[in-house]
C-alpha cells in the first residue's frame, strides 16, 4: 500500500530531522522557524495530494477521471 504523508507527520520529520539545539521545536505557530517548517510541510503534502490523485486515478475502482 502507498502511504503519502500529512502536514503533520511531515512536520514532524522535519523537526526530527533539524538539528538540536540550533532550531526551535515546539508548536507551529511558536516561532518564525516552526511556522517556515509548517508551511514547506504544507507545501509537500500539497504534492503528496497530487501524487495521491494520480495514483489512484492509475486503477478503474477509484479513478475519478472520464474518458
Amino acid at each position: 500500500m502507498t502511504l503519502f504523508l500529512d502536514d503533520q507527520t511531515l512536520y514532524r520529520i522535519l523537526q526530527r530531522e533539524s538539528p538540536a539545539d540550533v532550531y526551535a521545536d515546539g508548536a507551529p505557530s511558536a516561532f518564525f522557524t516552526t511556522a517556515d517548517q509548517m508551511s514547506f510541510a504544507r507545501v509537500v503534502r500539497d504534492g503528496y495530494t497530487n501524487l495521491g490523485n494520480i495514483y489512484n486515478n492509475i486503477w478503474p475502482q477509484t479513478t475519478d477521471g472520464k474518458l
